[in-house]
């Protein structure tokens, strides 16, 4: 009998998100309760004490058949009502056991009873406990399941993209985020995924932008192996378009030379440098040399008239002069094709 009352709260269909007694006979009616605190007022949830039950077996159970279980018990215990904040996290763990089931099945196919049955629930719990302010995803061990619907969100991204370009795709991936503005940071594997589009699109400031704010988030408690390897994809990002920016902007004495990057005469040696120097061992020793050296020499140059005369009479307009003949020879024994 003693067990019995010492669980009264916690199984009592009064109870409310929160913890908070919702009964308005109760002397504890809108405060705070210990779970196992009891009154005379008592009513058994039905659903409450298989709660826990499923929960166990859907995150322990060493068979896929316990763990369907597990699944089966926590939508039944959904249908028959659960205070919001404990349905809202019976909701993402159907939800992802469902996207799970649905890669396994079908490799993340988007076009599933089970894909779409996982990404809606797992999106409804996060709308409820945003909504309802209930904190369950701000715990940092039920935070490190997110990366389960951001994965999801991704297969749809990919997608969209492939059947309808980039720009819808990151048009979804953005209001996808906004769904995580109550966290401190939305899951970091969105904003690698995001991130990526950018760089895709050419939109270099926007995908730096992205990289860095996944850098730049606090390191989680529960940190772990998948989140360390987006931190790391992020870095990566971020080397590789200082170095494509690098190569873009490498010209140093052309720039100071004709006193802007967007002219013909820089574009040809551009083509130059990628389409033939970089392909060849000789040539990409001599890249590597002119941006150690160009820099200090086009400080130079720049601040001389003559010097910027003398340097594009001397030395590019030949250089230009031969690129433009070896490209008209090579077309000409193409057949004039490009």
């Amino acid at each position: 009998m003693t067990e019995e009352i010492k669980v009264k709260c916690a199984h009592c269909k009064h109870r409310l998100p929160k913890k908070i007694c919702g009964c308005p006979k109760s002397s504890r009616h809108n405060q705070q309760i210990d779970m196992l605190d009891f009154c005379d007022f008592f009513e058994q949830n039905p659903a409450q004490p298989l709660y826990s039950q499923a929960l166990i077996k859907a995150a322990l159970g060493d068979e896929e058949l316990e763990v369907a279980e597990g699944i089966e018990g926590l939508e039944t215990v959904i249908r028959l009502g659960l205070p919001e904040d404990d349905e809202s996290y019976a909701r993402f763990v159907v939800g992802r056991y469902y996207y799970e089931l649905a890669y396994r099945r079908s490799l993340g196919s988007i076009h599933t009873s089970e894909f779409s049955n996982g990404i809606e629930q797992m999106e409804k719990a996060v709308l409820m406990d945003s909504q309802g302010g209930y904190g369950i995803f701000s715990q940092p061990l039920h935070k490190a399941e997110l990366p389960s619907l951001a994965a999801a969100y991704l297969h749809v991204k990919d997608s969209i993209r492939q059947e309808k370009g980039i720009e819808p795709a990151i048009a979804y991936l953005e209001e996808k985020l906004h769904l995580f503005d109550y966290l401190p940071s939305p899951p970091l594997l969105l904003l690698l995924g995001l991130g990526e589009l950018y760089r895709d699109k050419s939109n270099t400031d926007m995908a730096r932008q992205t990289f860095t704010r996944i850098l730049q988030t606090p390191v989680s408690p529960v940190d772990d192996e998948h989140e360390a390897n987006v931190r790391k994809g992020a870095r990566h990002q971020l080397q590789s378009l200082d170095s494509r920016d690098t190569k873009r902007s490498g010209c140093f004495i052309a720039t100071a030379v004709y006193g802007k990057e967007d002219v013909k005469e820089i574009r040809i040696l551009r083509r130059f440098r990628d389409d033939f120097l970089v392909k060849r061992r000789t040539g990409k020793s001599f890249v590597s040399l002119y941006y150690y050296l160009s820099p200090s020499i086009a400080k130079v140059i720049g601040g001389s008239r003559w010097g910027r005369y003398l340097v594009r009479s001397i030395v590019l307009r030949p250089i230009l002069w031969f690129i433009c003949k070896a490209n008209l020879m090579s077309k000409s024994r193409s057949g004039g094709r490009t």
